[in-house]
């Protein structure tokens, strides 16, 4: 989801949207090499996106954070 502000966008959720945009790519590359010689597997891509999740948790605990400080 990208912000739709005129906020610039942390670095946090730049690598987030980066390993999403990867994401789409690898779903129709299953079975080809990344540009850094891995073969793209369903687990592969699974990996991928659970780091994404755990990102995704550390963005929302950082937000709150500072929505908390704020108040």
């Amino acid at each position: 989801m990208a912000e739709t502000s005129d906020k610039p966008k942390s670095e946090i959720r730049r690598i987030i949207e980066w390993y999403e945009d990867d994401i789409r790519r690898y779903k129709e590359m299953i079975g080809e090499e990344t540009e850094y010689r891995t073969i793209i597997t369903q687990e592969f891509i699974d990996a991928t996106q659970r780091r994404v999740d755990r990102l995704k948790i550390r963005e929302e605990r950082w937000n709150a954070s500072r929505r908390e400080l704020a108040n």
